[in-house]
């Protein structure tokens, strides 16, 4: 229930900023996505919607993916927030980012991750660096029914985040393909040995039109271990639209 509460107050407060500020430009993001893996059997269907807006070097956005398939589990998979200020370093933008994602694994626990992340874009490359910690929370009930007094919460140590993305065609391209090596996606963030590894395609007619995107991700069980192991996959369609 507090997670919610949590949900509903920063909507509110979003929406409250967003029609404050008549000169941003308003972004909205929705997208679908199965993912396969041995804990979400036999696959996890999702939805969400991403809304944000810009203004000035400033910018601001929240995600929220629901559950499809397995809603007896929970409704909610991950709530994201992220808030950025962006520089121009020799006409290429730098992008400076403090971020919050929300995901109740189960009726007993709570991830909460929080970090922030460096975004630098050069030609065809776009580079991330990054830091965060993940921090596990019982729920209320579970503190309830299992009598928890102490070590309600767990600190994990720091984690690099890093995100190497290449596209093979220049950005004035209505269409484009990228292949980006990272430990992290939107709502997932893993350890620095279990690289992800990304294949996207990009669509956009011309700005009047939203953006198209497939986005494919693979997930392996760590890539510094002497057997690197299959563990599971992500697929995500989606649109993006840019309102002035």
């Amino acid at each position: 229930m507090l997670f919610i509460k949590h949900i509903v107050f920063f909507l509110f407060a979003s929406f409250c900023l967003i029609s404050f500020s008549a000169k941003a430009q308003f972004k909205i993001e929705v997208f679908t996505g199965i993912a396969v893996n041995p804990v979400d059997r036999p696959c996890l269907i999702s939805a969400g919607l991403s809304p944000g807006y810009e203004y000035k070097n400033f910018s601001m956005d929240y995600a929220m993916d629901f559950n499809i398939n397995h809603r007896d589990n929970k409704a909610i998979n991950a709530f994201a927030t992220n808030l950025a200020y962006k520089i121009n370093v020799k006409n290429n933008p730098l992008k400076f980012s403090l971020f919050y994602c929300n995901k109740p694994v189960s009726h007993m626990l709570i991830i909460h991750n929080t970090g922030l992340k460096i975004n630098y874009s050069l030609k065809k490359w776009e580079f991330i660096l990054g830091n965060n910690f993940n921090i596990y929370r019982f729920t209320d009930n579970a503190v309830e029914i299992y009598g928890i007094d102490d070590n309600q919460y767990l600190i994990e140590a720091a984690n690099i985040m890093y995100s190497v993305k290449y596209f093979f065609m220049q950005n004035a391209n209505p269409w484009n393909v990228y292949f980006n090596l990272t430990n992290f996606e939107k709502f997932i963030i893993e350890q620095e040995t279990n690289p992800m590894f990304n294949l996207g395609f990009i669509w956009q007619k011309n700005n009047n039109y939203p953006e198209i995107y497939v986005d494919y991700c693979y997930q392996s069980a760590g890539l510094n271990n002497i057997r690197v192991n299959y563990f599971g996959w992500i697929l995500r369609i989606g649109a993006k639209w840019e309102i002035n």
